[in-house]
């Protein structure tokens, strides 16, 4: 099985639960399947690199010696062990500065810094900015597989049709082989507009996909099950701790949480392994 193969979660619109979506996975990635894994917060916002526990000091050295910036100027980029499982690369705010710029092949960075890496990792974990210019772009270059997060609170049509013609843009431009789409449902509750929505996601969404995107039709679409809206999640980001952890040492009534989770990376996985 081929190595390092890339999951990129993304979205155009912001608050869909990408960030905390990743933070729930990567533990599962590692220490419930036991891969070695690359996390890369991909955001200038950093949200990931908040959510994780690690020590400010340590941020500091890793951005002013190897920030994620250098990549772009192929340049070494630092790597913090996260733990014996992970590795993760952190944000940072100069990000911005890098996908603006005029360098020329900048959307080609991500993927070179990648590919360089694969060798080491069962799976590169990236976390991406909600923007369908440069980031976005940069992103699907350097995928194997794409985890659309799509929030459940209200209809987000507009914002879902805009990046799945995005995706369909870059695969055609660039010849791009992306070899499965996953979306998975978050902050799923009980009210109206949340079934209303998931509705619109499992019946609407593969309709639309297989009519009206002419570069992905050799690509498969899947709906993964819903990530629910309960307080656990933020809960577990509130003490800087992984959702697994917290569910297990403190709120051991929320067992299915982490069940809905398992399945989702081994679904994941079993998408790699079965490519790769």
């Amino acid at each position: 099985m081929a190595k390092g193969q890339v999951v990129v979660v993304a979205n155009q619109k912001g608050g869909v639960g990408k960030s905390t979506t990743v933070y729930a996975l990567m533990d599962e990635f590692a220490e419930t399947l036991g891969l070695k894994i690359l996390v890369i917060d991909y955001d200038p916002q950093g949200t990931l690199t908040s959510l994780l526990d690690i020590d400010q000091a340590v941020l500091a050295e890793c951005r002013k010696e190897g920030s994620i910036c250098n990549m772009f100027e192929r340049k070494e980029v630092n790597i913090i062990e996260y733990s014996d499982k992970i590795d993760f690369i952190p944000s940072d705010d100069a990000l911005n500065d890098s996908f603006y710029s005029s360098k020329p092949g900048k959307e080609l960075m991500l993927q070179k810094y990648v590919d360089k890496v694969r060798g080491d990792y069962d799976l590169i974990f990236i976390d991406t900015k909600p923007d369908l210019q440069a980031p976005i772009i940069s992103a699907i270059l350097a995928a194997d597989i794409i985890v659309n997060t799509i929030a459940t609170g209200g209809i987000e049509e507009d914002a879902t049709i805009k990046f799945y013609n995005k995706l369909d843009e870059i695969v055609d431009l660039y010849n791009k082989k992306i070899l499965k789409v996953f979306v998975i449902p978050t902050m799923l509750d009980t009210s109206r507009d949340a079934k209303d929505a998931l509705y619109s996601i499992k019946v609407n969404l593969p309709d639309l996909y297989s009519k009206r995107y002419a570069a992905l039709v050799n690509v498969p679409l899947e709906i993964l099950k819903p990530i629910p809206r309960r307080a656990v999640f933020k809960n577990a980001t509130g003490v800087k701790v992984s959702i697994r952890k917290y569910i297990e040492e403190f709120d051991t009534g929320k067992k299915d949480v982490l069940l809905d989770l398992e399945q989702i990376a081994k679904k994941i996985w079993g998408e790699v392994k079965q490519n790769g």
